[in-house]
């Protein structure tokens, strides 16, 4: 499967089969990049190739975005090599997404010849490190880079609320050691053709109208902008929503009026500093319509090219519509730059686990935003796996099929060997603020049915059904025991796993009480399901525990 699904593809029906030993050469322009691209998707490159990659920078007035790629695509007959991918681009982050589109269809066993037509409908599309919690550790984030720039995102902004660098010091210039750790992490982005955001969240101690304040914050960018950041981030989120100093109550009649002179304030500096910087910015209140007093009175005094997140009408919002867009450039004069909670899973989420494909979000809504960014779970791991369907959706919505692009995003992290059975795990682990129905949806359709065909007196029938699904449960069950082949990911979800495994005793149990009545089997069941409904991880739904106590309460009534 290519993910994401591209524009447009006409195949011409010339197949090729694909050989073992892939061997790929590449010519043209962006060859040096090129290569150490193919390289991360560990693809092969060797003088003697037996696939042809011709790579040509194309300024073309009739690309929709800069983004955009044709890749043609044609088998060969001559023995030279197999097959030839013309890729023309109109920079080099054209060429990635080429390139990523050419390293999924090698996976296949056979390769068709023809034309794909692709760019993105989102403008901005990647994700943010802006959760509460212990911020990821460098590995992850490099790794993390590379996996978003695979799925064709273009930006990733820095921002762990737990960066005291950001947050609490952020008036502090960094030490030799982690201003070396930031380097690292802005080539990376650069390497993977994101921009890379720095975002700074001065609003818990700053004054707005102290000047060595304010120093302090364009020290602390300079001395980031050395690193080739231009791209930056003004957190005043989650602050004191009343002026704190004495000398900011004296002169300003509301926080709003506050806010917008620091950040116009900025902007004329950074405007005249360097003009080809980018400025995002989290206002104070990042929730709602856009009609509520403060976002109205600060946005009216913005620059309309200052970008504003937004989180929809809810901090964290089930749906983020055509509409609420259109209401919040109406109310503030700004489209939006969405700031999506999903799959973020902190504060009073904190026993979910979001794995689950991105839903809910209208596919017009490339018209009326800058873009989405979605923010990040603490689980580094497990984040990739709705990332990759944020991904698929932000690029093509018209072709984005969220369960399909589950179940590739799950084989990509997962691993092919696990991912069939892990699937049997995952299904718990979708419940969030976008979704209820979803949730143990394969174990929802199965108790159904059992109980049903016990109701209607085909006991045998029932018992085959809870046989077949409980058969995979339990290969699942064995497979996470002997080791995933993600073993990063596998101990992110330990809490889960463990709660899992208790799942798989009192459904095993279940069976064979409706198998053989036996009273010690419901004295088991029900001994173990309290226990299982005291551990905090959020697993099954709640068919799981009504099924349980229709098992124990059958008996319980024969026994009268």
């Amino acid at each position: 499967m290519i993910l994401p699904v591209p524009q447009q593809y006409l195949r011409t029906g010339n197949r090729v089969k694909l050989p073992s030993n892939k061997l790929l050469g590449v010519h043209g322009d962006y060859v040096l990049q090129a290569e150490k691209w193919l390289l991360t998707w560990g693809l092969v490159l060797d003088s003697s190739y037996n696939l042809l990659i011709s790579i040509s920078l194309k300024e073309e007035a009739d690309r929709k975005v800069t983004e955009a790629y044709r890749l043609e695509i044609n088998t060969c007959k001559d023995q030279q090599h197999i097959a030839e991918f013309k890729l023309y681009c109109s920079c080099e982050r054209g060429m990635r997404n080429g390139l990523n589109t050419i390293a999924k269809l090698l996976e296949n066993a056979e390769l068709e010849s023809g034309t794909i037509e692709d760019y993105p409908k989102f403008r901005i599309r990647g994700m943010i490190e802006g959760f509460y919690g212990w911020p990821w550790k460098q590995p992850q984030r490099l790794s993390m880079l590379e996996v978003i720039s695979k799925y064709n995102m273009n930006c990733y902004f820095y921002a762990p609320k737990d960066d005291l660098y950001l947050r609490d010091k952020w008036y502090e210039r960094y030490d030799t050691e982690n201003l070396s750790i930031l380097q690292e992490l802005v080539e990376k982005a650069r390497q993977c053709c994101l921009d890379f955001y720095y975002c700074l969240s001065p609003g818990i101690t700053i004054s707005y109208t102290n000047q060595m304040h304010f120093e302090s914050l364009i020290q602390k960018l300079q001395q980031v902008y050395a690193l080739g950041v231009r791209h930056f981030g003004i957190l005043l989120d989650d602050i004191p929503n009343t002026l704190q100093y004495p000398e900011d109550k004296e002169r300003f009649p509301s926080i709003a009026e506050a806010h917008a002179y620091f950040v116009n304030r900025l902007v004329d500096y950074l405007q005249d500093f360097d003009a080809s910087i980018k400025l995002a910015l989290c206002p104070l209140q990042y929730y709602g319509s856009g009609e509520e007093e403060y976002i109205r009175a600060f946005s009216a005094l913005l620059p309309k090219d200052v970008m504003l997140f937004w989180t929809g009408e809810n901090i964290c919002s089930q749906k983020l519509t055509v509409a609420a867009a259109q209401e919040f450039r109406e109310y503030t004069g700004h489209a939006p730059l969405y700031w999506d909670n999903y799959p973020v899973n902190d504060a009073n989420m904190v026993n979910e686990m979001h794995l689950g494909p991105v839903i809910g979000r209208e596919k017009e809504l490339y018209h009326y935003s800058h873009g989405i960014i979605a923010n990040g779970m603490p689980y580094c791991e497990a984040s990739k796996i709705p990332y990759i369907t944020i991904a698929g959706f932000l690029w093509n919505p018209d072709q984005y099929r969220p369960e399909g692009a589950w179940s590739e995003a799950t084989r990509r992290i997962v691993g092919e060997n696990d991912a069939p059975v892990f699937m049997y795990f995952a299904e718990h682990m979708r419940r969030s603020c976008l979704q209820d129905d979803m949730h143990s949806a394969s174990l929802a359709k199965c108790l159904f049915d059992v109980r049903f065909h016990l109701k209607t007196g085909q006991k045998a029938v029932a018992e085959k059904i809870l046989e077949r699904y409980l058969d995979r449960v339990n290969r699942c069950e064995q497979m996470l025991k002997a080791g995933m082949e993600n073993s990063v990911l596998q101990k992110e979800l330990s809490r889960w796993e463990e709660k899992f495994f208790v799942y798989c005793k009192l459904l095993n149990l279940a069976y064979e009480c409706i198998r053989k009545r036996d009273d010690k089997l419901v004295s088991e069941i029900l001994a173990m399901q309290d226990s299982y409904n005291n551990m905090c991880a959020v697993l099954t739904d709640f068919c799981f525990e009504e099924f349980l106590d229709e098992v124990t309460q059958k008996f319980k009534e024969e026994k009268k």
